[in-house]
């Protein structure tokens, strides 16, 4: 029975920081200011997928090392391709030829040959289908999967972490401000941070992929200086 995994985004969360700063003048009355460090979170379903993805050969020679991961990619392409996979999805990120490490262990001298690529779904429910697809046409090793934003689709959770962070960041200030017989003004600074991080992936136990992707998780900080009169 395929064994399913639930993915999740992790976030750094920071705490809620505020200070009241009150500089003196020569008259006893200088400028008020409250600032505050505050975060909002907001998620979104991927709509993306990132896989890295490598074809792996070993042979007593760098050219027939070379021969058979060439040959093995020929055939997961083509067989990514019958799978909808098209050729723009599919970008080379390294190739390297060398020595294989393990035939130190041994009388033969071998040569290990690996191509990656990265392969970009917009499915993200095809994900399991496509790695069995690429494992089962030549593909050695799946290193990573990754889900994700699209740019567009980023830029509206961003936008609504941004939001959050803001309304947190007015409610300390606002707490401060009557800690401190205060009245807020207006914003007088504003600095953002931003922080973020995406699963991995588990092979199902039966052979066969099926992963479950949770939500992209994007969490903003924020320092906000407001100026205050009192």
């Amino acid at each position: 029975m395929t064994r399913a995994l639930v993915l999740a985004a992790f976030v750094v969360l920071a705490g809620c920081l505020g200070s009241i700063n009150t500089p003196g003048s020569a008259d006893g009355v200088g400028p008020r200011t409250i600032q505050v460090t505050a975060t909002g979170t907001a998620s979104g379903e991927p709509d993306e997928a990132v896989l890295t993805i490598g074809v792996t050969a070993v042979a007593q020679s760098a050219d027939a090392a070379r021969n058979r991961v060439a040959t093995n990619v020929s055939s997961m392409r083509a067989a990514l391709r019958d799978a909808g996979v098209t050729d723009d999805q599919i970008q080379t990120t390294a190739f390297f030829i060398g020595e294989d490490p393990q035939s130190d262990e041994t009388d033969v001298r071998g040569f290990r040959a690996t191509h990656l690529f990265r392969i970009t779904l917009t499915d993200v429910d095809s994900v399991g289908e496509i790695i069995d697809v690429a494992i089962q046409n030549g593909a050695t090793d799946v290193q990573n999967v990754q889900f994700t934003l699209s740019d567009d689709r980023e830029r509206e959770v961003r936008a609504a972490a941004l939001s959050a962070a803001m309304e947190n960041a007015r409610e300390q200030g606002e707490t401060l401000a009557d800690a401190g017989a205060l009245t807020i003004v207006d914003v007088h600074s504003v600095e953002t941070v931003e922080q973020s991080f995406f699963p991995a992936f588990e092979r199902g136990g039966d052979g066969s992929t099926s992963i479950e992707p949770g939500p992209v998780m994007i969490t903003a900080q924020v320092q906000v200086v407001y100026n205050a009169t009192g």
